[in-house]
């Protein structure tokens, strides 16, 4: 499984509970002022790697589209698609992306059974979906494309 960090406690705290324990995984941004080498990076990191079985550290993806993220008082959106770099991780066959603030209240092995892209519909937006908790597949080409769509694209919502 995959989680953004920084607040990923809820999630881990329950996760072994209601699995069979798969390798928890979690994404920590690096903000460009702060390098990865940093000691409040590297204090976080090893903090999480702790409770996770890998961290990876990745740049911030910001939607840079104010304008409609203030329409939405939502401008913590921006950075929604950081969580695009799950696609790097390339060494599992199969993953599910569950936002560092899931609580997980009944047992998700099942999820592993699912298809790419396995998601619940966004109950705001009915041709989306929500992207707290999905199933993909790891692929450097389909993270690639999806980078590409972004920026030539954007999105309606400014979150890509």
């Amino acid at each position: 499984m995959v989680s953004p960090g920084p607040r990923p406690m809820p999630l881990t705290h329950h996760h072994c509970s209601y699995s069979e324990c798969f390798p928890l995984y979690t994404i920590l941004t690096v903000r460009h002022e702060v390098s990865a080498s940093s000691s409040s990076s590297t204090s976080t990191r090893g903090v999480l790697l702790k409770i996770f079985d890998e961290v990876l550290l990745v740049d911030v993806l910001d939607s840079g589209d104010a304008a409609h993220l203030d329409l939405m008082k939502r401008p913590d959106l921006g950075v929604t698609f950081t969580k695009l770099h799950c696609w790097t991780l390339t060494h599992y066959s199969k993953c599910v992306f569950m936002d560092a603030d899931t609580l997980v209240v009944q047992n998700i092995d099942e999820l592993f059974d699912r298809e790419e892209l396995s998601a619940a519909p966004d109950p705001g937006w009915p041709d989306c979906f929500n992207s707290g908790v999905f199933v993909f597949r790891p692929s450097n080409e389909t993270y690639s494309k999806l980078l590409q769509y972004c920026a030539e694209h954007g999105s309606f919502d400014g979150t890509c």
